[in-house]
């Protein structure tokens, strides 16, 4: 891929890794919502186009419905070590099966993470992360009333009032027809149904680093088929993380405009600033043009932290296998300079 470098202000042995050169696709870049003082200041916290010696690890920790499965090496484009530390948090793999009840050698017959080569955004050989769910309690029916989902998740330890993530994400060939046709059941709505990409939850954290589901505010990206017919993005956010808390600052945004790149990459960016007031800001683009915008409070009914981060996210209501690709994930502190 294209070497390329950042601009963004570096000091001691992370500028030089970085500075010797990223095998980062150059990013069609959207107009930024914010711009000035903040971009300058913005930086690059984690970067991993999971080259070198990046794999998975096999499943650990497992108890009735689900493993956790971390990620270890140096990606020798970026200088950076898995797993990241981001905000003291650890970096790990939540592969959910609930409801099914699972041992660790029978998770994989429920979902898997690897890494494969293949043709990246620029055409040329890359190493990426390959995510699949290939069942859930209905077989390779659609999901139902399942919770059935393969997501890395972030785990900051301190609060995270402001974030930037992007990667690239290639979809299934397939997707549209896995999102329509469906019949009549929970999360579908005249054959159609969702999939998320991206989220975050707030709420506590146990001493061990695991996170709570006791949370006040969720924010989540969608494709979605509501209706039949192509798929389409959402954003929105709302009280669904695990806390049941008194609902506010709730909205949701619809895109229909901008296609959904289906079995071809396209680059996610997601930012956002929470806030009580007027300044709050959840944004998201999607190859250079802005999907989503909303500005003013996005903080839940509790003021509580974010605690998951996930990012990227394979969960969806459709039927079975599900997949993606990743490639050239990065977090910054706030958002990056153009």
């Amino acid at each position: 891929m294209r070497r390329w470098h950042y601009q963004a202000a570096r000091t001691g042995v992370l500028a030089v890794a970085l500075l010797a050169g990223s095998s980062f696709t150059q990013h069609p870049w959207a107009s930024p919502p914010d711009e000035g003082a903040a971009a300058v200041s913005a930086q690059r916290l984690f970067g991993s186009g999971f080259e070198g010696d990046v794999r998975p690890l096999p499943p650990v920790a497992c108890w009735d419905n689900g493993c956790w499965q971390d990620v270890t090496g140096r990606d020798s484009a970026t200088g950076f070590s898995w797993p990241p530390r981001l905000h003291g948090g650890n970096t790990r793999f939540l592969l959910l099966t609930d409801p099914v009840p699972i041992v660790p050698g029978s998770i994989g017959r429920y979902m898997f993470n690897r890494i494969e080569t293949l043709r990246g955004p620029d055409g040329k050989p890359t190493r990426a992360l390959y995510q699949q769910i290939s069942r859930s309690i209905n077989g390779q029916g659609h999901m139902g009333k399942a919770a059935t989902q393969n997501e890395l998740q972030f785990l900051p330890r301190n609060d995270v009032r402001e974030l930037y993530v992007r990667y690239w994400l290639k979809l299934q060939p397939d997707l549209e027809e896995r999102m329509n046709g469906l019949p009549p059941g929970p999360g579908v709505r005249d054959g159609g149904t969702w999939r998320g990409i991206f989220a975050f939850k707030t709420g506590g954290m146990f001493d061990d680093g695991r996170p709570m589901n006791n949370g006040d505010y969720r924010v989540g990206a969608y494709v979605s088929t509501y209706g039949g017919g192509k798929p389409y993005w959402g954003l929105l956010g709302d009280n669904e993380a695990g806390g049941g808390h008194p609902l506010v600052n709730d909205w949701t945004i619809v895109n229909r405009e901008v296609p959904v790149p289906v079995g071809r990459w396209f680059h996610l960016e997601m930012y956002w600033k929470r806030s009580n007031d007027a300044d709050g800001l959840v944004w998201m683009a999607v190859d250079g043009q802005t999907i989503a915008e909303h500005r003013g409070p996005n903080l839940g009914a509790k003021q509580q932290p974010i605690n998951r981060i996930m990012a990227p996210l394979l969960y969806a209501g459709g039927t079975m296998p599900i997949y993606q690709w990743v490639d050239d994930l990065e977090i910054w502190s706030g958002m990056p300079p153009r």
